[in-house]
């Protein structure tokens, strides 16, 4: 495919690294509930402050005119429509003036014609979410739970001191007159400079007189709710704690609003929570985990009756996770992976009628939100030649695209293969715009996490690898939804329990065999390279294989029981692996890189937030250092305060342009100088 010269000058290279990172990404949609327009949060880089911020924009259906709501360095998202004294409002989530931008959200309220937001709330750990009653009189939202005075003084007396397993903080419910904190909002601006207190608060009024936990002492920790159409009931899911190892001890409440009367619906091991009322109240909907309720077992619809208890499952024969988005007048609208295409799908109020609301040929549709009557759906939308934008039935409002247009831009390409146990494979195939059937290309593979991610043909976002730059130095990339990816059922899920590394190397490999195979590919130019899951896999490649020229493991595994000791999600690998190291240390070895590190022989690029506490440090250094002393090139970057994820541009445009120079030196012989992001002082020796 060649690109449209769409520029001035003609068509321009590939994205830099830079250009990739300043694409804004959206996300949180809402539709108004008349249809006319929809809001949206648009995700972008702030390369002054080094931090990706949020703003809400809201576009029309009749003008196409976008609007941003919010702005300056302060993010918002979650935006919501509702009601304020018989007037469209807009609430949403965003920081106060002077607090903890990134934690101490509050939720805001502002009319939809626009003018200035209005700060509801004043939690000091911030808002997680929010929902406003039908008539906009009375705001619901989780928090964390108010200190003990035991607690309190004790974080006084010994404040750098933690229990572990016992000081985990409970979110909880409150409930806020809308009217009242709007007017205290407002108060302050209405006095002298010299009598005011913040703007927020009245003098000696505090947050709590006016915002009332709805669960008392109930040591529960709140997870999601809704509130029924007619505000009189409200349902949540919790937990005893927010430790994952009480993850299936989740429970289903019903608490009649009038009287505060909180009554358990279900404990199960396999409740997956996020409920949702029936338009008339009857009924509410959630999650269902089907299996043992693994970390790899699908989710399923599940409905109840609240008259009878009556559950029934109307989607079982739905092979994939099923994302419920609303349940409207028109049925429940929900979401699911097929292959590398996402679906939009209408169950009828029958709970038996199936409707394909949205399905993009070779393209994914997802993000959905819905009016409360199922008339106007709005998502984003991509597929292999267009990027995600805001659709909204069917009409485009955005053009995301902008940012690619004038530039070369890879092809992408789904390709299936057979991995050595027979086991189908697929994977997107990134192909320079002038691809050559007759000519052999050195590859790169990049591998997703989770390991229940998905790689999907869409035009090139990544914030870690850069894909364009790649494709732009002569690689052809492939990305393999290897085995335990999403869109591919149950069956294909489970197949790398207890066969972590080993059987996803096989699909990797299998993958870089038939590319071989095809004529594609030179045999003595292939490198890989992957995130989390990802990284974990890239450093069984490295140790278990000598099939590679260059590896990059990015905040990968490195050895299973040192991962299992130190992580905050222990029951993940107990999931995988199927039991402690303690009684199976043997698949605790088999798995782990760390195994073969005597074999090692790839040169290995390491990168690490050294704040990582899902995959903490100790096996980016576990792996350093054993590289080190098997006598293998080896580098690790660590980056200050990042933790599992890169959440600031800089980091990203660090680990982009590393890998960059990391795979292009040795697979094609380039200087590696600008490895060290520091050219102009030279290379260290």
């Amino acid at each position: 495919m060649a690109m449209e010269d769409t520029s001035e000058g003609g068509v321009s290279g590939y994205l830099t690294v830079e250009e990739m990172l300043s694409i804004p990404y959206y996300s949180d949609l809402a539709v108004a509930p008349s249809g006319a327009q929809v809001a949206y949060v648009a995700n972008g880089a702030n390369w002054d402050e080094n931090r990706y911020v949020g703003h809400i924009h809201v576009v029309s259906r009749e003008t196409g005119s976008d609007v941003a709501l919010t702005r300056g360095t302060r993010g918002s998202s979650a935006p919501a429509y509702c009601h304020y004294n018989g007037h469209p409002a807009l609430a949403y989530l965003r920081a106060l003036e002077g607090g903890d931008r990134d934690e101490s959200l509050q939720v805001h309220l502002t009319p939809v014609g626009g003018g200035e937001g209005i700060a509801l709330t004043a939690e000091k750990k911030g808002v997680r979410c929010f929902r406003l009653s039908p008539d906009g009189r009375q705001l619901y939202y989780i928090a964390a739970r108010e200190p003990s005075p035991g607690r309190k003084r004790r974080d006084k007396l010994f404040p750098d001191v933690d229990y572990a397993d016992y000081d985990d903080v409970l979110d909880t419910l409150y409930v806020l007159p809308v009217e009242r904190a709007v007017a205290r909002a407002e108060a302050p601006w209405k006095r002298p400079a010299d009598l005011r207190e913040g703007g927020l608060r009245d003098e000696g009024q505090e947050e709590s007189q006016l915002a009332l936990p709805l669960l008392a002492d109930a040591a529960l920790h709140v997870v999601s709710f809704d509130v029924a159409a007619d505000g009189t009931r409200l349902v949540f899911d919790a937990v005893p704690s927010p430790n994952p190892e009480d993850a299936h001890r989740r429970r289903l409440y019903l608490v009649t609003l009038d009287t505060g009367v909180c009554e358990p619906l279900t404990l199960d091991e396999t409740l997956d929570g996020q409920p949702q009322f029936s338009p008339d109240g009857h009924h509410i909907c959630y999650g269902r985990m089907l299996g043992e309720g693994r970390s790899f077992d699908l989710t399923t619809l599940e409905v109840m009756d609240l008259r009878t208890r009556v559950v029934t499952r109307p989607l079982l024969a739905v092979d994939e996770d099923v994302l419920v988005v609303a349940w409207t007048e028109k049925g429940i609208v929900w979401e699911w992976q097929d292959g590398m295409n996402r679906r939009i799908e209408l169950l009828h109020p029958d709970l038996q009628t199936r409707e394909t609301l949205v399905a993009v040929k070779d393209g994914s549709a997802q993000r959905t939100a819905v009016t409360p009557d199922g008339q106007h759906v709005a998502y984003v939308q991509a597929t292999a030649d267009t990027p995600f934008d805001v659709f909204l039935d069917g009409l485009k409002l955005t053009d995301r695209g902008a940012h690619y247009r004038g530039h070369r831009q890879s092809c992408k390409r789904a390709v299936t293969w057979r991995s050595q146990d027979g086991q189908r494979i697929e994977g997107v195939l990134s192909l320079p715009d002038d691809y050559k059937e007759d000519r052999r290309y050195p590859l790169l593979v990049v591998i997703h996490g989770g390991p229940v991610g998905v790689s999907i043909p869409v035009p090139t976002s990544s914030r870690y690898y850069p894909v364009e730059s790649f494709v732009e130095q002569g690689f052809v990339v492939l990305e393999p939804n290897y085995r335990g990816s999403a869109g591919y059922g149950a069956e294909f899920r489970r197949l790398n329990y207890r066969q972590l590394g080993i059987g996803d190397y096989a699909d990797v490999i299998s993958g870089v065999d038939h590319l071989i195979g095809e004529g594609m590919v030179e045999p003595n130019q292939v490198g890989v390279m992957g995130w989390s899951q990802g990284g974990y896999i890239s450093a069984f490649c490295t140790t278990y294989s000598d099939r590679f020229r260059a590896v990059s493991v990015g905040a990968g595994i490195s050895n299973w029981l040192t991962y299992y000791v130190n992580t905050d999600i222990h029951p993940f690998t107990r999931h995988y692996l199927g039991e402690t190291p303690w009684l199976d240390p043997g698949i605790y070895a088999q798995t782990s890189p760390m195994t073969y590190i005597g074999q090692a022989c790839t040169p290995t690029l390491i990168q690490h937030g050294d704040a990582d506490r899902r995959v903490p440090v100790p096996n980016a250094f576990e792996l350093y250092q054993g590289l080190r002393d098997s006598g293998v090139e080896t580098k690790l970057v660590l980056y200050r305060g990042m933790g599992h994820g890169s959440t600031r541009p800089a980091w990203n445009r660090a680990i982009m342009r590393q890998n960059l120079a990391w795979f292009t030196h040795y697979l094609l012989n380039h200087p590696l100088q600008d490895f060290w992001l520091s050219p102009a002082e030279g290379v260290p020796t």
